[in-house]
């Protein structure tokens, strides 16, 4: 009996020191889920009319959308494949949602490693925007992406009904644009999202819109109440004009239709062969490494096959 009730003792503070690390623990969490809060509140790295959210579970993690339209904590994986060996050249997890600003933290990656930017490099819509495009023209990097409805006329100008921006002349001399209907619009103010890009908006009087007599073509659903029509001027980095200009070419499609093989089957591979689709561990520490055990098992597989080949 004896024998049993220091048994029983010691199972009891086992199960007490177990609920005290649990505690400890959870309270760590906490406190690390409040820090990344206010790191996201500092930094704005969150939509600004909600308050940022943290997993606790996880905090260093992000609230991503998920393959089943769901949302839960996650990382964002990121690939860079060799096209001559299809072996991946680097791989870095993010807690960005988003891969827009993930293109030059890549390249600058596999210059470090290699002592060398990359000559071409091909990317999808989600990376190709103004700042990587002016980023790849500055490290000397051939870039090749898709900005597939950028060049498009949207909802608003197609409604204009013939009374686009470009249909209006500019008048050097004044500064000015004038209209179809021979009304002038002037300067009103000058925006600039990003240093690639700048904005130079043109605003006519209400009163001459008001007068007109084509103000359902020309400006349906304007709110006349400051003024009349504008229309938005963008000037954007010479590279940004090379870009478009190179991508309208049948050998720059070709070279982009090279991307889906290269850089999409690693991904399919390592999501079916290794069932890799959801992490197993937590921290941004422990993910990366998985990420990279990953990679490795992916690159030995493709290493064995191509010697295979060459045998």
């Amino acid at each position: 009996m004896e024998q049993q009730s220091r048994q029983e003792e010691q199972i009891t503070r086992r199960q007490a020191a177990a609920r005290e690390r649990a505690r400890c623990e959870r309270i760590e969490k906490l406190e690390q889920a409040l820090a990344e809060i206010e790191n996201l509140r500092q930094n704005k790295k969150h939509e600004r009319h909600k308050e940022p959210q943290v997993s606790v579970s996880d905090p260093e993690a992000r609230f991503m959308w998920t393959s089943d339209a769901g949302v839960a904590p996650s990382y964002n994986v990121q690939l860079v494949t060799d096209s001559a060996h299809g072996l991946i050249a680097d791989v870095e997890v993010v807690d960005d949602p988003q891969d827009a600003q993930q293109l030059a933290p890549a390249m600058d990656r596999l210059q470090a490693h290699l002592l060398r930017y990359p000559a071409q490099v091909i990317a999808d819509g989600g990376y190709t925007n103004h700042t990587s495009i002016v980023e790849m023209a500055e490290r000397g990097i051939d870039y090749y992406g898709s900005w597939s409805g950028r060049n498009k006329l949207d909802s608003a100008h197609a409604s204009h009904m013939g009374y686009h921006w470009s249909q209006f002349e500019y008048d050097e001399a004044a500064g000015e644009y004038i209209c179809p209907a021979g009304k002038r619009l002037r300067y009103r103010t000058h925006l600039q999202p990003s240093p690639e890009r700048e904005r130079y908006v043109f605003a006519a009087a209400r009163e001459d819109c008001q007068s007109c007599s084509k103000p359902n073509q020309c400006c349906p659903g304007i709110d006349m109440r400051k003024h009349g029509r504008t229309i938005s001027i963008e000037l954007t980095h010479p590279a940004v004009d090379a870009f478009d200009a190179k991508m309208q070419t049948a050998a720059a499609r070709a070279i982009y239709k090279q991307r889906a093989p290269v850089a999409e089957f690693p991904n399919a591979w390592i999501k079916t062969k290794l069932a890799f689709r959801r992490f197993r561990c937590r921290s941004l520490r422990k993910v990366t490494a998985e990420a990279i055990w990953a990679a490795l098992t992916y690159n030995l597989q493709r290493m064995f096959k191509l010697q295979a080949a060459s045998a």
